[in-house]
């Protein structure tokens, strides 16, 4: 696996993770990376079609996004992590560009 993909997902954007989702399953091969998604309520519905998505609901609290970020981060299987947004555009090789700079030790981050 080259990487774990943690989203964090609040249920007032359902269009966008549903979006986002579907370009990672066209664009990025799924047996390359793992796809985690922590929610803080049941969207069970949304992530049906995908079978890759792991996904952690917390529950109604009102997490904050860090502790949401650690929590998917923990779950995480591999060492190179990329940490999304639901509503996040993405360019076409975002993923791959991204853990390829983590391979190669020049790392990026961007906000």
């Amino acid at each position: 696996m080259l990487a774990s993909i943690v989203i964090y997902f609040h249920s007032s954007r359902v269009s966008n993770l549903f979006q986002q989702l579907r370009f990672l399953q066209k664009n990025e091969p799924c047996e390359l990376y793992q796809i985690i998604l922590i929610c803080q309520d049941e969207i069970e519905l949304v992530v049906e079609g995908f079978h890759d998505v792991k996904l952690i609901c917390l529950g109604m609290l009102d997490y904050k996004k860090p502790f949401m970020c650690n929590t998917g981060v923990h779950l995480a299987e591999s060492e190179n992590i990329v940490l999304l947004d639901c509503d996040r555009i993405l360019p076409k090789d975002y993923i791959r560009s991204n853990v390829l700079s983590l391979e190669d030790n020049t790392a990026i981050t961007s906000t």
